[in-house]
């Protein structure tokens, strides 16, 4: 039973430190991603090869010169605890919406993908150690009609610390 609760504590731990990663990309903050890695972590994107501590300056550049702002939802997560090291393989839908081009142009970049990570648990805590990111799928949505909601009449999310959401939580 004591082994039932580590394992689940552990696992706990992963998903909430890959929902923070999460977080980070979507909110530009390059601090909060590369917390989530440990510092000689490697990562394989294909695009992109090298050390994870590089790579949120290389995506957050590259997502605020492209997008408006981004949405990144966790799917499910399946994690295979080995003593201090695990593997993790979790599922995301990315939406990168573009910026807005008028009525009827408004378009995103929608992303079926999935991130395969070796994580290390080192001095009781978890990080990735090496990341794998694989995309399934990738298509464009375009606006077709204005639907029954006006995007205007509600709040809207921002890149960085603009966002709404940060006047709610810890920096």
């Amino acid at each position: 039973m004591e082994q039932a609760l580590a394992d689940l504590l552990d696992r706990d731990a992963i998903r909430c430190l890959l929902q923070r990663y999460f977080r980070g990309v979507d909110r530009h903050d390059q601090a909060m991603v590369i917390d989530c890695y440990w510092p000689d972590a490697g990562g394989d994107f294909k695009a992109w090869h090298g050390r994870l501590v590089d790579q949120p300056a290389f995506a957050s550049a590259l997502l605020r010169e492209h997008y408006a702002n981004t949405n990144h939802v966790m799917g499910q997560c399946h994690v295979e605890l080995r003593g201090d090291e695990a593997i993790s393989e979790t599922y995301a839908i990315a939406s990168h919406h573009l910026p807005d081009r008028g009525p009827g142009k408004a378009m995103t970049d929608i992303m079926w993908c999935r991130y395969i990570d070796r994580l290390e648990r080192r001095d009781g805590e978890w990080r990735i150690a090496h990341r794998t990111f694989i995309v399934d799928q990738l298509v464009r949505a375009a606006e077709t009609e204005a639907g029954p909601m006006n995007f205007a009449d509600f709040h809207h999310g921002a890149p960085g610390r603009e966002d709404m959401s940060c006047a709610f939580f810890t920096p």
